[in-house]
C-alpha cells in the first residue's frame, strides 16, 4: 500500500526532503510550495511581467525531476552576463508557460510533464499576496525580500496584504495525507506564510496523517538570532497554535568544520539548540545528528544568500518513513 507523503514549505529545506522522498519506494508526494517568494530572480519577474512567483516551485520541481540531467542542469542554469545576470532559467520557464498557458496550475503541469516529475507539485494558494512584518517599534516591511534583508526579530505582527487563502487542490493532498512534513526554511519567510495561509490550520487540525516538524540547523541573523528549536514552535505556536504536530525533529550536532564555524560566526549566526522544550511534552521530540557531511557552495549568481550546511537527508526521510 502507497503512503501519501505531504510536503509544506519552499527553498532549499522543501528541496532537501524532496530529493530524498524521490528515491523511495511506495509512496506518493505532493510538494505544496510557498507561494509569496518576493526575493532575487523569482521577485523581478513578479514585478515586471505579472507572473506568479515560481522560486520555490521551480525547486520543489527539480528536487522530484527524473528527466535526463540536461534538463535539471537547465532548470537550476543562472544567467551570468548583462541584463540578464542572476536569472535562472527555470523561472523564466515557469512564467513562459504561465503566460502561455493562462495559468501557474497549468505551468506546473507542463513543466512536470518536461521533467518527469515523481509526484505533484501544488501552490498552497493562487493568490498574489506579499508577506508584511511589522516590528515592536512598529516599523513595516513589505514583501519577502525586504523582510529577508532586513532586522525583524520577534516581530509584533505577521500577516499578508491581502486575503490569502488555502489552494482547494493543497487542502485535498492534506485532508489524504498519511505523512505530513512541515520542511525547515526561512522562519518569517517560508515557514510562518505557508501556516498563515487561510484554512490552512483548519486542514492540518482535521487531517489524520502524522504530521512532523523539522526544525532548522542554523540561526539567520537579524531573524532568529539566539532562537532554540523551542522558540521556533513557541513562537509558530503562539502565532498560528501549532497543536497539530505530533513530533519535531532537531539537531544534535554542536561542533561543524571550524572555516564553516566562522562563516557562520562573521554573519552572527550560530547552530540551533534544543532549548528546554518541557511545556511542549505533548510533542514526541527526535534529537540526532543531523548534519550533512557535504556542504554546499554558493552560487555566484544567485542574488539570495544560501546556508551551507545540510540536513543529511537519508537519516531524516528514514526516521519519518520508519
Amino acid at each position: 500500500m502507497h503512503k501519501k507523503v505531504v510536503t509544506i514549505g519552499g527553498g532549499t529545506g522543501s528541496f532537501m526532503v524532496l530529493s530524498e522522498l524521490k528515491k523511495r519506494e511506495n509512496i506518493e508526494i505532493t510538494a505544496i510550495v510557498n507561494m509569496t517568494d518576493a526575493g532575487g530572480s523569482t521577485g523581478q519577474l513578479r514585478d515586471e511581467i505579472g507572473v506568479l512567483p515560481a522560486g520555490d516551485a521551480r525547486q520543489a520541481l527539480i528536487a522530484l525531476a527524473q528527466s535526463e540531467q540536461q534538463w535539471r542542469d537547465l532548470m537550476t542554469y543562472r544567467f551570468e552576463d548583462g541584463n540578464m545576470s542572476g536569472h535562472s532559467f527555470g523561472n523564466l520557464l515557469l512564467g513562459a508557460l504561465e503566460k502561455i498557458s493562462g495559468s501557474f496550475e497549468q505551468a506546473l503541469e507542463r513543466a512536470s510533464e518536461l521533467l518527469q516529475v515523481r509526484g505533484t507539485v501544488v501552490p498552497i494558494t493562487l493568490d498574489d499576496s506579499q508577506v508584511i512584518i511589522e516590528s515592536q517599534n512598529d516599523e513595516i516591511f513589505y514583501g519577502e525580500n525586504k523582510i529577508d534583508e532586513s532586522v525583524v526579530a520577534n516581530p509584533k505582527a505577521i500577516y499578508f496584504n491581502k486575503s490569502t487563502t488555502l489552494n482547494p487542490v493543497a487542502e485535498q493532498a492534506i485532508k489524504k495525507a498519511d505523512i505530513i512534513i512541515i520542511c525547515p526554511g526561512n522562519f518569517y519567510c517560508s515557514i510562518m506564510p505557508n501556516l498563515l495561509v487561510s484554512g490552512m490550520h483548519q486542514a492540518l487540525s482535521k487531517s489524520r496523517a502524522k504530521k512532523y516538524f523539522i526544525a532548522n540547523l542554523v540561526s539567520k541573523y537579524g531573524h532568529t538570532t539566539d532562537m532554540t528549536v523551542f522558540d521556533f514552535i513557541d513562537r509558530a505556536h503562539k502565532a498560528v497554535d501549532l497543536s497539530f504536530i505530533d513530533t519535531v525533529i532537531y539537531n544534535t550536532q554542536t561542533t561543524i568544520d571550524p572555516q564553516l564555524q566562522a562563516i557562520y560566526d562573521a554573519d552572527g549566526e550560530h547552530l540551533i539548540s534544543v532549548g528546554d522544550m518541557d511545556s511542549y511534552r505533548d510533542i514526541e521530540q527526535i534529537g540526532v545528528d543531523l548534519i550533512a557531511e557535504d556542504t554546499i557552495a554558493q552560487n555566484t549568481y544567485d542574488t539570495v544568500k544560501r546556508s551551507l550546511i545540510r540536513h543529511d537527508a537519508k537519516k531524516l526521510v528514514d526516521i519519518i518513513l520508519k
